[in-house]
């Protein structure tokens, strides 16, 4: 799942080179051969002393992959003589179940992440999308990319935070999952006078309460045991330029009180230290959690809270950004055209049809289905049924008209029954669309206008319903109206414990799907 924007980094980077150590030379073939696929440069050592002396002769490795147990120089020993030499450098410990608690212990010290053996190629490729180097693809214009819109809330929202990336106010971002709250706040970095100094990000759900201390802000040599070596915290690490402090709302109570004075005092205390370090961060703090609520709940600091929101932005969700699905939609494509090496498109239809989705995982997931829909494209062409999605979809009524008649004719109930999530979604569009033309009487035009489709996609679709005997009945040749007969054979629909409900007026303006417990899904 990770692979393709692993192999898209590398490809619009320069080739960054990975060492990977390891005594068993099955597991060291293995890793360099999948690595390889992803396109890193890969070179291997056989014991911590060889790795050691390739490291120190090869001036370009920028990542490394070790064993923890080895004999002689362990992956420990290594991990120190690595960061003595090149602090800049990742270095990630492999380690088995048995001994994770060391690796934990390294990670304290200074190595960036642990995999467990034995491990999937999924989770390999997870630890390097998270550890590798920044590339060429975390450029500002291709963040730009990313944040492209149509939407006239939203561009007003972008030209707000350029406005504010001028500034050193700390900046609060809210959204839910899959809105682009990093995209925005590294697109505001980008956007700042801060913009050539660094850009630290860190996640403060990631990582146990004691190790993100120690991470925020550092330690001194001998702090606590197995301390052989100062390090330096993230605050210190960004200093001059923009730390990202990712999901705030999960940060400890304890870390929340020693943050504010941090931000209040503008200086830190590495742990086991005897004097405060000076320190010209700009903060960025970003949360999916209402952090309001939990100031309420008193889960969260009111003084903190206050601290953080200099200014604050809430993202939309997709769903209310209807006018940047085709937009967006296209440009993932796109994206996805370049890493294929051939011309995608989209067929006729598709792109409505995305519009009038829900995604409920926002602008991830709709760039999720599309990698997944552009691998089975067929000759080039993405059709509908070549989405695959991790949930049930539902046309949200946001993206089409006014839920209500004109003239407040009251609402009629169809339960939906779907009795697999893995039915095809053409077969759930054909409902909607039949239902829809139900409710209309059988008029193209109006059924068209409610569905958000142009009144060309409908015929055709129509059509194609004809000549698979899904319906019968021929048109009328007035007013684009059809026989009863058209609004098709009694399919039965599907359920999501939820209904879909369809006013009984000619203007009805689109399908909407409630949770069945109130609120939206």
């Amino acid at each position: 799942m990770f692979s393709e924007t692993i192999r898209r980094q590398v490809s619009e980077g320069s080739p960054q080179k990975i060492l990977v150590v390891d005594d068993e030379s099955g597991i060291r073939d293995g890793i360099k051969s999948a690595l390889e696929q992803l396109g890193f440069l890969v070179s291997t050592a056989e014991s911590g002393e060889q790795a050691l002396y390739q490291f120190r002769n090869a001036h370009d490795i920028s990542f490394v992959l070790s064993d923890y147990k080895m004999p002689g120089l362990t992956g420990f020993d290594l991990l120190q003589e690595i960061k003595k030499q090149s602090p800049q450098t990742k270095v990630v410990l492999m380690t088995g179940f048995g001994s994770v608690h060391h690796a934990v212990n390294a990670m304290q010290l200074g190595a960036d992440d642990y995999l467990c053996k034995p491990f999937a190629v999924e989770d390999l490729e997870r630890i390097i999308l998270k550890c590798r180097p920044p590339s060429k693809f975390e450029s500002s214009s291709q963040i730009a990319t990313s944040l492209i819109s149509e939407d006239p809330a939203f561009k007003a929202l972008l030209k707000k935070a350029d406005r504010a990336a001028k500034s050193n106010a700390p900046i609060l971002i809210e959204g839910s999952s899959g809105t682009g709250k990093e995209l925005l706040a590294r697109q505001i970095h980008e956007w700042s006078p801060r913009k050539e100094k660094p850009w630290v990000a860190i996640n403060c759900a990631a990582l146990p309460a004691g190790l993100l201390e120690s991470e925020l802000f550092g330690f001194e040599k001998g702090a606590f045991t197995g301390a052989l070596e100062k390090k330096h915290g993230k605050f210190e690490q960004a200093n001059g330029g923009t730390l990202l402090l990712d999901e705030i709302g999960e940060l400890d109570p304890l870390l929340q009180a020693k943050l504010l004075r941090v931000l209040q005092e503008g200086e830190v205390d590495r742990l086991g230290g005897k004097k405060s370090i000076k320190i010209d961060v700009r903060v960025i703090a970003t949360t999916n959690r209402n952090l309001e609520k939990l100031v309420h709940e008193d889960k969260f600091r009111e003084d903190l809270f206050f601290r953080l929101y200099g200014v604050r932005f809430i993202l939309p969700n997709l769903r209310d950004r209807a006018l940047d699905i085709p937009v967006l939609a296209k440009e993932f494509l796109r994206r996805q055209s370049s890493i294929q090496g051939n011309e995608l498109c989209f067929a006729e239809g598709v792109l409505e049809s995305l519009q009038r989705m829900a995604w409920p995982g926002n602008v991830r997931e709709l760039e999720r289905a599309i990698e997944r829909a552009a691998v089975f494209s067929d000759r080039g062409i993405v059709h509908l049924e070549n989405f695959e999605f991790t949930a049930p979809q539902a046309f949200h009524p946001a993206n089409a008209k006014s839920f209500h008649g004109s003239h407040g004719t009251p609402a009629r109930v169809f339960n939906i029954d779907q009795t697999s999530s893995q039915r095809p979604i053409r077969e759930m569009e054909r409902e909607i669309i039949l239902s829809a033309l139900e409710s209309h009487a059988g008029n193209r035009t109006h059924t068209a206008r409610a569905l958000g489709m142009s009144l060309r996609t409908l015929r055709h679709k129509l059509k194609q319903y004809r000549e698979a005997g899904l319906i019968e009945g021929e048109l009328i040749s007035n007013g684009e109206e059809i026989t009863r007969q058209e609004v098709g054979k009694n399919i039965p629909f599907f359920s999501m414990d939820a209904e879909l409900t369809v006013p009984t007026s000619a203007s009805w303006g689109g399908p909407q799907l409630a949770h069945p417990k109130g609120g939206e899904l």
